[in-house]
């Protein structure tokens, strides 16, 4: 499978940047009691640390706000998956669990205030890249039973097939969602504008360590930008 991101992207974008991590033969659990704990003690400092109406200027959020204005999207209304997650912890206190790969990745993306998604790649048809839609693209969003359709020129994740992500990092689809039953992954962490690459590499980096630590797996990263939009991701 290739990963590409198109030129037209990056023009209009120059600051985007994407670590891919891919591994193989993963098991996936309903429930690990230390990614719990984790995810538990991170909620409680970021609810003893950060204000709900404050979140709009944290420096990450705001510059995917920024870029979520820049294609039409308002921002109080779609927003980044980092900032989607925040509001949950400190509206009703915790995130729902879902099983023990996204709770990690959720974990990492309020740690980092970084949008990280993981993507089961059982399903995936050809390549997967970001691109502008052109208004006709299939997406069928998570949970839901019906066929969307993102408006032209919004951006999206997309494989041969589908639209596996609206919005950059806004909802993602039903296909490549992680279940129980998932052996193959996908995860993207992203950044952009004044989101620096250190703190970028950071999120990534970490969630690499303890996807091999909890789901005993080789992990392969690969980082995407202006100078790299183009490669082989697994």
């Amino acid at each position: 499978m290739n990963f590409s991101i198109a030129p037209e992207i990056l023009k209009t974008y120059p600051t985007f940047r994407v670590i891919i991590l891919t591994a193989e033969n993963i098991q996936v659990s309903e429930y690990n009691a230390e990614i719990d704990r984790m995810l538990d003690e991170q909620q409680d400092k970021i609810k003893n640390s950060l204000e709900l109406a404050a979140l709009p200027e944290h420096p990450h959020i705001r510059e995917w706000r920024k870029t979520y204005a820049s294609f039409g999207a308002k921002p109080s209304k779609y927003r980044c998956a980092a900032e989607s997650l925040l509001r949950t912890v400190l509206k009703r206190g915790s995130l729902p669990r879902i099983n023990s790969l996204v709770d990690l990745c959720n974990f990492v993306a309020i740690k980092h205030v970084i949008p990280i998604d993981a993507m089961d790649t059982l399903n995936l048809k050809g390549n997967v890249r970001i691109k502008f839609a052109q208004g006709d693209e299939p997406f069928l969003p998570l949970g839901a039973g019906e066929l969307d359709n993102p408006p032209q020129g919004e951006v999206i994740y997309c494989d041969d097939q589908d639209v596996l992500g609206r919005r950059w990092n806004w909802r993602k689809c039903d296909k490549n969602k992680v279940t129980g039953a998932t052996k193959n992954i996908l995860c993207t962490v992203e950044g952009i504008g004044n989101i620096s690459t250190k703190k970028l590499t950071a999120a990534a980096d970490e969630l690499g360590g303890l996807l091999q630590k909890y789901f005993d797996c080789d992990i392969k990263a690969c980082f995407y930008d202006a100078s790299n939009s183009r490669a082989h991701a697994s």
